[in-house]
């Protein structure tokens, strides 16, 4: 699909859908902001690019859009979500490294916290001992 030739397509959508898609593996960010299709064809390329999230953005918008928009949220919710990962991670393996295997509801409540909660957890990673201590915190 890299190399086709979008403009042999006769259906305008196709069009726009092969050209969303060279536009997106390049990572043009100035074409992505000169992309405006319809709902339909922005389905298709969150579809086809693995942006489920960008579908979840979509709903309740009608008519035409502006692809650049919603890539930029997704992607700004998708390095939140990292953020989030990452934190819980480090804070399941400190607490590990200094209190052994994690009860599995401990672990659960961890893994079901908020970003807050789990900065909380790091701030005070020092004054915990046990897993009474870790539930202070959540």
């Amino acid at each position: 699909m890299k190399e086709m030739d979008e403009n042999l397509l006769k259906n305008e959508d196709n069009k726009k859908v092969i050209s969303g898609l060279k536009t997106i593996w390049r990572k043009d960010e100035e074409g992505l902001k000169k992309m405006i299709i319809t709902k339909a064809v922005a389905r298709v390329l969150a579809t086809l690019t693995g942006r489920e999230d960008i579908l979840e953005k979509m709903k309740g918008v009608e008519g035409i859009v502006e692809m650049y928009s919603f890539w930029k949220d997704a992607e700004k919710s998708g390095i939140e979500k990292g953020k989030q990962q990452g934190k819980l991670s480090v804070v399941l393996k400190l607490l590990e490294k200094l209190l052994g295997k994690l009860k599995p509801d401990l672990e659960m409540k961890i893994v079901n916290s908020k970003e807050e909660t789990l900065d909380s957890i790091i701030i005070h990673i020092f004054e915990i001992h046990n897993e009474e201590d870790v539930l202070k915190w959540l």
